[in-house]
């Protein structure tokens, strides 16, 4: 037959240690029986929190009205623009004025200045309409027609005068 021994008791040093490791105000919660102390809560321990029962409603988080799909269809938009311009200034340089898909015969940087400020104008209407869609949390949303609409016509002129081979430049 074993005989149980009673458990080591812990040097009161190492005792003085775990009080001394404690949280700050936990020593009156202290109660010590036969060398072995233990923490015991008396009291709840106090919220830090605020009560939030009293605080007045916060409105939503404003979502932003430039989501990846917003700058994806006008950032397309103003690169086939500025492409355009490429093509058609690349274009007048080759082969000269005449032969050119909506080169005309106006003033160049006016034509193209018209172009660029036509970009922008469909960027900020875009961007007003979406913001219109997604206060009113419309389902079927039509913002997205002007920057593609524009990016379709600008890269019909940029395929036309990159594919056309309109010969050599007539002076």
């Amino acid at each position: 037959m074993t005989t149980r021994t009673a458990p080591k008791m812990l040097p009161k040093t190492f005792v003085l240690l775990a009080l001394l490791a404690a949280p700050v105000g936990s020593w009156a919660n202290t109660r010590c029986e036969m060398g072995i102390c233990r923490f015991v809560q008396t009291a709840p321990i106090p919220q830090m929190a605020k009560d939030t029962s009293q605080m007045p409603t916060k409105s939503a988080i404003k979502r932003r009205v430039t989501d990846g799909k917003f700058l994806l269809a006008n950032g397309l938009s103003i690169g086939a623009s500025v492409a355009a311009t490429l093509t058609i200034t690349r274009c007048r340089r080759d082969h000269g004025i005449g032969p050119c898909l909506d080169g005309g015969y106006g003033d160049y940087k006016a034509r193209e200045g018209v172009r660029q400020a036509q970009t922008g104008i469909l960027f900020g209407v875009s961007w007003a309409i979406k913001r219109i869609e997604d206060e009113d949390g419309s389902r079927h949303k039509f913002w997205w027609i002007f920057p593609i609409g524009n990016a379709v016509y600008n890269t019909a002129i940029v395929t036309v005068n990159a594919t056309r081979h309109y010969g050599p430049r007539e002076d």
